[in-house]
């Protein structure tokens, strides 16, 4: 299936694709490496992590993405 691009206005497409949980021949970059992915149309947002939600880390919602797949 060819990959395209798809918008979003509210979250995150992540929550959609099919990449955003590398296993066999699926993944991004993001997801993989959390390198983020060339092409993006993304807002930055940090967020806090960790069992006592006292760490911040580097998240995105992603409206565009070249590499989404429904899934």
């Amino acid at each position: 299936m060819a990959k395209r691009r798809r918008k979003y206005k509210d979250g995150s497409l992540c929550w959609d694709c099919k990449n955003a949980v590398p296993h066999g021949e699926h993944g991004c970059s993001w997801s993989e490496s959390f390198e983020p992915v060339p092409g993006w149309d993304a807002r930055r947002k940090d967020v806090l992590t960790g069992a006592k939600k006292d760490r911040m880390a580097e998240s995105y919602f992603v409206h565009e993405c070249p590499e989404f797949e429904k899934g």
